[in-house]
């Protein structure tokens, strides 16, 4: 099953929420350096951070969340492990979505909440994909040998090359982006999911 993490805010004038574009071609994963690279599934396309919920998961209590924020923090080097119980899984039979409200004050993104929140976690991602794309570079080039010499030189880079950037999107400015989404056959579940859960005519 297949495990993303979603981070949003949601009022009167809307939803907002955390999309990540992805890259062509990642260089590292789990740690393990590609110096030649490998092409990354839908790179070039926008998705939710996530991934393949793993046996170990199964383990812990709260087994969908943890495998939703080890994800997020192996995509995006951001740690919020121990927090799994402030996150609420929406379940669908190929896909599980661990959601996080950033409004309702379950989650903090360095004491703040809300659209400050969203802001905030979209910031610290990307300057950690920033560290990912100068570690990408080392390690095709091989001045990066190992991931040790990978963390020394960069310390919050993710342990996956798999996204390129965050970007926060809105139901409302974002519509069309979200139809041509909802269209595509490498991302129509994510369109669909955001249509069922902020009510969004999408079709």
């Amino acid at each position: 099953m297949q495990v993303y993490t979603v981070f949003y805010v949601h009022n009167a004038s809307g939803a907002k929420f955390l999309v990540f574009r992805k890259r062509a071609k990642g260089y590292f994963f789990d740690k393990k350096l590609v110096p030649g690279g490998q092409n990354i599934n839908g790179g070039g396309k926008f998705a939710f951070a996530g991934g393949k919920r793993e046996q170990a998961d199964n383990a812990k209590d709260n087994a969908i969340a943890t495998a939703g924020i080890r994800e997020l923090y192996e995509e995006t080097g951001v740690d919020l492990r121990g927090e799994e119980g402030s996150f609420f899984v929406n379940k669908h039979p190929k896909h599980s979505f661990v959601m996080a409200n950033l409004e309702d004050g379950e989650i903090k993104i360095d004491g703040t909440t809300g659209q400050q929140a969203l802001t905030l976690l979209m910031t610290k991602i990307n300057m950690n994909l920033a560290q990912g794309t100068l570690a990408a570079e080392g390690v095709k080039d091989k001045s990066l040998g190992t991931w040790d010499a990978v963390t020394m030189a960069h310390p919050n880079c993710p342990e996956s090359n798999e996204l390129e950037s965050a970007e926060i999107w809105n139901t409302v400015d974002q519509l069309e982006l979200l139809k041509a989404w909802h269209k595509d056959n490498a991302t129509n579940w994510f369109g669909a999911f955001v249509a069922m859960q902020f009510d969004v005519k999408l079709a």
